[in-house]
């Protein structure tokens, strides 16, 4: 009796195992074939490719892929759109009352395996033309978390809920997602090449007067002009040349940041750009302290660039502070095979507020300011790879932080420039 107790008992575990078995080959092919069917097409075709090879895969009679046309989300539209044996034309839709508004909302995995024509009586006349009767989805999001749109797959049959499902889905709700995100980031950086060309035409168009302008107002100078003509003349001139520099930052912040890199040793080059600075008048009577490293640290980089980046960030320095004051320069590595170049000045701290919005285009507290130093320093730094902090505070100042990649480093005595 124990005995056939314990065959019958075998039996049952090596059903269950060859069942399993079967169950994992039967998803390893489901995912072959989706890879396979997938993996050379990127775009819309990526996605077309992607709703059939699901269909067909977890034998289903429709798949498709939507994005979100507003936020937060109210109405959404497919691009890609398989039904039956055949690719459907693509549509839009308003979430309230659908399965999509759930698996939107809920911001995660839904199956609904039967009955969905009873559960969403709204779309009750779409689902019996499609004769759909089980439905399940997920949402779509970028690498940041963020809705971007939402898989689904339904059928005419009721459909299971069974965890092979839900982890195919997944899994290629991950692929779209990075695809869409791919996609939105290629519209963006054709968007901004439109706008630079035409921040470039409209730069032109407007420093062709302006240079007129200019020589006008030049040869006035020869004049004998009374004090209050000459004071006129002199704002006027002084406008001219703000008008010409704002043109010039439009035009260097509107074109893409392409870097003429070679090697440079950081020591060297900031001892070299501080001597330069230290003859400009906004230095006059401050000290640029700079603290170099123990090692010559080597990087590559735009020499000209990084040297605009030093330029504009010292002088904001030297500009913060009084006559008599010291700016603080110094280099670090970080344990990410990063270099830290630092910027000190201790003035009168940023208001907490104003902190964030510095390197914002045209957001400037000075009165002469373009509002684009920063936001231009800002992109060559993120050109090379590195990244722009700014802090500050009571009893600190403001420390302005540069931080990039490095090549190697060397044995070096420590110097100071000041």
């Amino acid at each position: 009796m124990v005995d056939r107790v314990l065959v019958e008992l075998m039996i049952v575990a090596i059903n269950r195992l060859q069942a399993e078995i079967l169950e994992r080959e039967k998803s390893e092919q489901i995912l072959r074939s989706i890879v396979e069917g997938t993996v050379a097409v990127t775009g819309v075709d990526f996605f077309r490719s992607l709703v059939r090879s699901l269909a067909q895969a977890l034998d289903v009679r429709y798949a498709f892929i939507s994005e979100c046309m507003d936020a937060p989300p109210t109405r959404v539209r497919s691009f890609a759109f398989w039904q039956g044996n055949e690719f459907g034309e693509e549509f839009e839709y308003n979430l309230p009352g659908t399965p999509c508004e759930l698996i939107i909302s809920s911001n995660k995995y839904q199956c609904f395996p039967t009955q969905i024509q009873t559960l969403f009586p709204e779309e009750k006349d779409e689902f019996e033309a499609m004769e759909a009767q089980s439905y399940a989805g997920i949402p779509l999001l970028t690498s940041n978390g963020d809705l971007l749109g939402h898989l689904a797959v339904l059928d005419d049959q009721s459909m299971e809920p069974n965890e092979r499902t839900q982890a195919i889905l997944e899994i290629f709700a991950a692929r779209a997602g990075a695809e869409m995100e791919r996609l939105q980031i290629e519209k963006a950086v054709a968007r901004l090449a439109e706008i630079g060309e035409l921040a470039a035409t409209i730069v032109h168009e407007v420093r062709n007067p302006l240079t007129t302008i200019m020589m006008g107002l030049n040869a006035f100078k020869k004049l004998q002009l009374t004090d209050r003509f000459q004071e006129y003349l002199n704002l006027s001139l002084d406008e001219a040349d703000r008008l010409e520099r704002l043109l010039s930052q439009i035009l260097l912040y509107s074109r893409p940041q392409t870097l003429d890199r070679s090697q440079l040793e950081l020591n060297g080059f900031i001892t070299e750009t501080l001597h330069t600075l230290q003859t400009m008048p906004v230095a006059a009577g401050k000290y640029l302290n700079f603290v170099a490293n123990n090692s010559l640290l080597n990087i590559l980089a735009d020499r000209d660039k990084l040297k605009q980046v030093l330029i504009n960030l010292v002088t904001n320095a030297c500009e913060a502070v009084s006559i008599g004051e010291t700016i603080s320069i110094s280099i670090h590595k970080s344990e990410d095979r990063r270099i830290c170049i630092s910027i000190h000045n201790g003035g009168t701290p940023i208001p907490a507020d104003i902190l964030p919005q510095l390197t914002k285009p045209f957001f400037t507290t000075k009165a002469s300011g373009t509002g684009l130093g920063l936001a231009i320093v800002k992109r060559i730094v993120e050109a090379h790879d590195g990244e722009l902090e700014i802090e500050s505070g009571e009893g600190i100042g403001s420390i302005v932080r540069i931080q990039i990649p490095f090549l190697s480093e060397l044995s070096s005595h420590n110097e100071n420039f000041q």
